[in-house]
């Protein structure tokens, strides 16, 4: 087993079951977890900012939703086990490369989280991560939204908000260049409208000689 893993199942066992979480504010946790949750817990309305390694993980059974989680080394939410429901959760990367969750288990619920500014993967599901059901979350200035190793997964569609048509849609914000300015607008020449006068034709007299009306 690798250190990683031994650290993994270290916390798994240390965590303790069955317990409930809520309205808690972690900064600057280190290790693999600032917020631990064992399995079958509540974890909801929690603050975790600024963790060293992953900011919260959780156990098989754990619900998740509501919190607030930005600035982190290694995961934002990363799961140890299967049956979990990770909702409504906005996951700020803060421009940082790792997965915004990372799902190692199966039959997950995955909804309604938003995820930004992670210059990796928004959601990582794993091998072991089948029967996963993931729709309803938002993206935005991420790498990508999802990378889907598992097997079985059920996936909403990727789509914006304006064109999308799956009540179950995962929505993309698509991230634009800046638009261009619009040209200075030239200054228009004052061109007159009038119709050009003419002048009159001028009257030839007649020859000499001629008698005048007021003669004849």
């Amino acid at each position: 087993m690798s250190s990683y893993a031994l650290f993994l199942e270290i916390r798994r066992r240390r965590a303790a079951s069955g317990t409930v979480r809520r309205s808690c504010t972690v900064s600057g946790g280190g290790g693999l977890g600032s917020v631990v949750a064992g399995p079958n817990s509540l974890v909801e309305e929690c603050i975790v900012r600024g963790s060293f390694g992953a900011a919260v993980v959780i156990n098989e059974g754990v619900t998740i939703r509501d919190c607030v989680i930005s600035g982190y080394a290694q995961a934002g939410i990363g799961t140890l086990g299967g049956d979990t429901v990770v909702a409504r959760n906005t996951i700020d990367g803060d421009g940082g490369g790792a997965c915004g969750l990372n799902i190692s288990g199966a039959n997950n619920r995955i909804e309604a989280n938003h995820f930004s500014e992670i210059a990796a993967f928004g959601i990582c599901l794993t091998s072991a991560s089948m029967g996963t059901s993931v729709f309803l979350n938002s993206f935005t200035t991420v790498a990508a939204p999802l990378s889907d190793s598992g097997t079985a997964n059920d996936i909403g569609p990727f789509q914006t908000a304006a064109t999308g048509t799956s009540p179950f849609a995962n929505i993309i914000v698509l991230n634009l260049p800046s638009p261009t300015p619009p040209p200075p607008t030239p200054t228009a020449t004052r061109t007159s409208t009038s119709t050009p006068t003419t002048a009159p034709p001028t009257a030839t007299p007649p020859p000499a000689g001629t008698p005048t009306p007021s003669e004849s």
